[in-house]
């Protein structure tokens, strides 16, 4: 994935690397620092659609990921198997703390220390309602992954367990079936799935409490636990309880209110496509192809659409957690 010059955050690199520590991967959420045994993550402020880095940031953006992570894996899942390390130092604190004298320039706000894992080839979608990919097979099947359901179940009803969409992570983007996945790895990926399914009901539980639903959550990892930002705004989608309860009493479908999904979706572009007219939206272009990839990095996006997303990601960390952003990182991280 490449990055703009302008959002790379090279001089935590350049840092870290007179001490030794090299930069072993950096993508559109975090950059991954080699720690030995394990890794430092530092989350990115970084914009990212369709395999493509923006030249833009969103405020708080990697803040309230590695904050709305550390309050999952030390709160509401600590009972399930993830990748964060504690503190020796600061009980309840994620082990980035331990860094802070030896490496005095890492943003705590935005630092997680992290087990190594070998990520498995897949990305996982996993969906408690009846929406997008899973309703349309349900339309054409009557079946959204291994439930079945009766004729007429309204779009977005919630399921009585999440179901599991799995995609290979390459540029086929190919589906398999759990059926497929657990048949190339047995009992473990079984037991991964369940994890899976497990701790983001629980967590939907947690969001409920709040006054919000959790539609869906994309999950990676290998067969022992997930790692990077879990169920954060930038991973999975949100919708207020009274708002689903609005839309499923007028039938209506949920409309997507990211602007910013909205304007890469719908940007007109200087590229043809098949027919007379040319391509539109970040999804019809190629990151390997250099003239879509440096038009895209000369993009600026709408300020005004950029402080909605802000906006959303804080009040949705506030409601989940019952902390404002600066209170829980005084508290838990700092």
């Amino acid at each position: 994935m490449l990055i703009p010059k302008g959002v790379q955050e090279n001089e935590i690199k350049q840092d870290l690397e007179k001490k030794g520590i090299k930069r072993i991967k950096q993508g559109g959420n975090w950059d991954a620092y080699d720690l030995g045994d394990r890794i430092l993550l530092i989350a990115s402020d970084r914009i990212n659609f369709s395999g493509f880095v923006l030249n833009d940031t969103i405020p708080h953006k990697g803040e309230i990921m590695t904050a709305l992570t550390h309050f999952w894996c030390a709160y509401v899942l600590k009972t399930f198997p993830h990748p964060l390390l504690w503190s020796q130092d600061s009980p309840g604190k994620n082990a980035a703390r331990d860094l802070k004298k030896e490496l005095p320039k890492i943003p705590l706000n935005k630092s997680l220390v992290v087990k190594k894992i070998n990520f498995l080839p897949y990305k996982f979608i996993f969906y408690h309602h009846l929406g997008e990919e899973i309703y349309e097979e349900y339309i054409r099947t009557g079946w959204a992954g291994d439930q079945n359901f009766p004729p007429d179940f309204p779009k977005w009803s919630k399921l009585g367990k999440p179901v599991a969409k799995i995609y290979l992570k390459n540029e086929t983007g190919k589906e398999i079936t759990a059926s497929e996945f657990k048949d190339k790895y047995g009992w473990k990926g079984e037991n991964w799935l369940e994890m899976c399914r497990g701790a983001y009901q629980l967590a939907y539980k947690q969001a409920e409490r709040s006054g919000l639903l959790i539609l869906k959550t994309e999950l990676k990892g290998d067969l022992s636990s997930w790692t990077g930002e879990f169920l954060t705004p930038e991973s999975s989608c949100f919708c207020t309880f009274s708002r689903w309860c609005r839309i499923m009493k007028e039938g209506k479908d949920i409309p997507d209110d990211d602007k910013l999904k909205d304007w890469a979706e719908k940007i007109a572009t200087p590229f043809p496509g098949e027919k007379d007219e040319n391509l539109a939206g970040l999804h019809n272009l190629d990151p390997r192809n250099k003239e879509h990839l440096n038009w895209v990095h000369g993009l600026k996006l709408p300020p005004g659409d950029i402080n909605l997303r802000a906006e959303k990601s804080l009040k949705i960390f506030e409601l989940l957690t019952g902390f404002h952003l600066r209170e829980y990182q005084k508290k838990h991280l700092l």
